[in-house]
């Protein structure tokens, strides 16, 4: 159905939008190509032919998260401290599997 292209002779059709007040598409990426890059060209049909198509679009399906927020100590003892944090606002369109503390 989508296309990963590298250049114009490599770009497959998708679909055909009829309902012209609806200028997007949205297509569902399966979970097995998170991360792999797309890219994505447009043309207009009127009753004499296809146009040229239009400039290159590209996206990244999914991406990093965004940092967890409002870190704060919970807990300090002589030997321990409890920390907590929030997740991030954005999780990269995938689910968390993780985090990594870091210290000094």
């Amino acid at each position: 159905m989508y296309s990963r292209a590298e250049s114009d002779a490599d770009f497959t059709l998708a679909t055909v939008i009829t309902e012209l007040s609806d200028l997007s598409y949205e297509e569902t990426i399966p979970t097995e190509n998170i991360g792999l890059t797309y890219y994505f060209k447009v043309s207009g049909v009127n009753e004499v032919g296809e146009g040229t198509l239009s400039s290159e679009a590209s996206i990244i399906a999914g991406h990093e998260p965004s940092q967890p927020h409002n870190l704060q100590k919970v807990s300090a003892d002589v030997d321990q401290i409890t920390f907590m944090w929030q997740a991030p606002y954005d999780d990269g369109g995938t689910p968390i599997l993780d985090y990594k503390i870091f210290w000094d």
